[in-house]
C-alpha cells in the first residue's frame, strides 16, 4: 500500500508540473517546434481524406516517416481539430512511460530501484516539455521504452512473444523517427552472443522488427514508386551535417548570424544537388571528408557531445518566452570564459529567475547523474550482468553516436529512460553503501 501511494504521489507530482508548464505556454503556436508545421499539415490532410494520398509526389521529398502525423490525424478525428488534445494526450502517453521505466528497473535491479526511478521521472525536463511540443519525441520515447522492456521480460522469462513485440516496436518506432534502423544488427550480434537460443531467438527479433520497415517501404512503392524507407538519412548526413561544417568555418559573433552561415551552406549544397543527383552531392562530400577528415569528425563528435550536455531548460524557454526561437540558444556559439559561456548558455533569452535556476539545477543534476549512471554500470560486472551491461551500453552509444549530424538534447529522449535507470540504481547503489 505504501509503495502504490508512492506511485500515486509522483504520478500526481508530474501531472501537477505537466498542468503547470501547459498554462505556462504563452498561445498554441508555441507548442510548435522547426518540424511541427509539417506533422500537423500531414495530420490535416488525414483528418479530412484519412490518406495521404493528397501528397503522394511530395512524400519522398518530405523526408519524414508519416507515423506521427497519422497519430496527430487520429487525435483529431477521435476528439477535434485541436492541438490541445494532442498535448493532453501526449503528456499521458509520457506518464505510461514513467510507469513502464519503473517496470524495467523493477525487472532489473529490484523495487527501490524501481521507486526512485519514477521519482526521477516526475521531475525529469525532458518527460515533462516534450509532451507539450507537436513534436515525435514522446512516441518515439514511448516505442523504444516498450521495446526495452520486452526485451528485458525475454531475457528474463524468455517468453517468446515478449520478443516478437520487443522487435515489432524497435521496428515501428522507424516510422516516427529513423533513428533505430541499423541498431537490429548491433542487437542480433548481442542476441547471437549471448542467448541460449541464439539462432531462433535472433531470427524472431529480426523478422518482427522488419514487419514495419517492409510494410512502410511497401506504402511507398505504392505511393511514390519507391520501395526505400526514407532518404531523411541522406539529407541528414549531405545537406544538415555537410552544411553545418562549412557554416562552422566562416566567421560570426552571435548564434543569429552562425545559424545564417549554416543556411546559406545548406543553399549552396541544395544548387549542387539541383545540378544532378545524390551521386554528385555524395562524391563532394566524400571529397571534401578526405581532404580533411578530422574537421569532420571533430564536428561530429562536438554534437555527440551537445545530445549528452543539452539542457532541456533549453526547450522550456522555447515553449514559454515569447521571443526565443529554436536554433538560437547554444553554449558552443558564445564568448568567454567556460563560466560565462555556461551562464549564457542557461540564461539566453530569458530574464525569468524560475527559469535561470531550472537551467543551474538541470546542468549540476546532469554532471553529477553521469557518475551515478558510471557507477551502476561499473557495479553490473562484478555481479556478472555482462549482457545488462552490454545492451545499456551498446544502446547508449548508438543512439548517441547517430545524432552527430545536428546533435541536441531533443535527440537525448531516445536513451534518457536508461539514464533515468541507471542513475536510481546508482543512487540505490550509494543508499545501501551508506547503511552497510
Amino acid at each position: 500500500m505504501k509503495i502504490a501511494l508512492s506511485y500515486i504521489s509522483f504520478s500526481f507530482i508530474y501531472l501537477l508540473l505537466s498542468s503547470i508548464t501547459f498554462y505556462s505556454v504563452t498561445n498554441q503556436q508555441k507548442h510548435f517546434d522547426i518540424d511541427s508545421p509539417y506533422y500537423e499539415k500531414m495530420g490535416n490532410i488525414f483528418y479530412e481524406i484519412n490518406t495521404f494520398s493528397e501528397n503522394t509526389q511530395n512524400l519522398s521529398l518530405s523526408q519524414q516517416p508519416l507515423g506521427y502525423p497519422l497519430f496527430i490525424g487520429i487525435i483529431y478525428k477521435i476528439f477535434s481539430r485541436n492541438v490541445n488534445f494532442v498535448i493532453l494526450f501526449q503528456i499521458l502517453l509520457s506518464l505510461l512511460s514513467g510507469l513502464l521505466i519503473a517496470l524495467t528497473a523493477s525487472r532489473l535491479f529490484g523495487q527501490a530501484t524501481a521507486l526512485i526511478s519514477f521519482a526521477l521521472f516526475s521531475i525529469n525536463l525532458g518527460f515533462l516539455v516534450f509532451p507539450q511540443f507537436i513534436l515525435s519525441e514522446t512516441l518515439t520515447a514511448l516505442f523504444l521504452i516498450i521495446f526495452f522492456e520486452q526485451l528485458i521480460d525475454f531475457y528474463k522469462t524468455k517468453n517468446i512473444t515478449s520478443l516478437a513485440f520487443a522487435g515489432l516496436f524497435l521496428g515501428s518506432s522507424n516510422l516516427l523517427k529513423p533513428a533505430a534502423l541499423f541498431f537490429i544488427f548491433p542487437l542480433i550480434s548481442l542476441m547471437l552472443f549471448d542467448s541460449k537460443l541464439k539462432i531462433k531467438s535472433a531470427s524472431i527479433l529480426l523478422i518482427s522488427f522488419l514487419m514495419p520497415v517492409i510494410g512502410y517501404m511497401s506504402y511507398n512503392k505504392i505511393m511514390s514508386n519507391k520501395f526505400q524507407f526514407t532518404p531523411l538519412g541522406n539529407y541528414n548526413l549531405y545537406v544538415r551535417f555537410w552544411s553545418k561544417v562549412e557554416g562552422n568555418q566562416k566567421p560570426f559573433l552571435t548564434p543569429q548570424e552562425h545559424l545564417k552561415n549554416i543556411a546559406v551552406s545548406s543553399g549552396e549544397i541544395e544548387n549542387l544537388m539541383d545540378q544532378g543527383d545524390w551521386n554528385l552531392v555524395k562524391k563532394e562530400f566524400w571529397n571534401n571528408v578526405k581532404e580533411n577528415p578530422f574537421l569532420f569528425i571533430k564536428a561530429w563528435l562536438k554534437d555527440v557531445a551537445k545530445t549528452f550536455l543539452g539542457l532541456y531548460s533549453t526547450n522550456l524557454k522555447l515553449l514559454i518566452e515569447p521571443n526565443v526561437k529554436g536554433g538560437e540558444v547554444s553554449f558552443f556559439y558564445s564568448n568567454g570564459t567556460m563560466f560565462e559561456k555556461i551562464h549564457k548558455y542557461i540564461s539566453m533569452g530569458t530574464k525569468s529567475l524560475t527559469l535561470i535556476l531550472v537551467g543551474y539545477a538541470e546542468t549540476i543534476w546532469n554532471l553529477i547523474r553521469y557518475i551515478l549512471c558510471f557507477i551502476a554500470l561499473i557495479f553490473m560486472i562484478p555481479k556478472r550482468q555482462y549482457f545488462i551491461f552490454s545492451l545499456f551500453l551498446i544502446y547508449i552509444l548508438y543512439f548517441s553516436f547517430i545524432t552527430g549530424f545536428d546533435g541536441c538534447a531533443r535527440y537525448r529522449m531516445m536513451f534518457e529512460f536508461l539514464l533515468i535507470i541507471l542513475s536510481a540504481q546508482g543512487i540505490n547503489l550509494l543508499i545501501s553503501y551508506e547503511q552497510t
